[in-house]
């Protein structure tokens, strides 16, 4: 599997559609006009590693699905998601209570 800008654009046009945002919500998150997310979604245009980062994080993903990694489910990607914002002293504190 390569990954492609069409690969990446179908992977961010699935997960915004699981979390019902649209395009138009994406854009604004992005600074960007929901055109430009079409393009992008398309495979159009490249995303770069900063946009690829907050769409990420609006969509609650971690960056690597947009590579093809798959964690097992909605549940396990949200919580990748969340673990990463936290600082890392409330994350390690988080994953010593996941393990005991």
């Amino acid at each position: 599997m390569g990954i492609t800008n069409e690969f990446i654009g179908n992977r961010i046009r699935e997960s915004r559609k699981v979390t019902g945002r649209t395009q138009k919500d994406l854009a604004k998150a992005l600074g960007k006009t929901a055109g430009a997310i079409s393009q992008l979604e398309q495979g159009n245009v490249q995303v770069t590693v900063t946009e690829l980062h907050r769409i990420a994080e609006f969509l609650n993903k971690p960056i690597e699905y947009f590579f093809g990694e798959n964690y097992f489910g909605e549940d396990i990607q949200a919580l990748i998601a969340v673990m990463r914002k936290m600082p890392p002293e409330i994350r390690n504190e988080q994953v010593a209570v996941i393990q005991s």
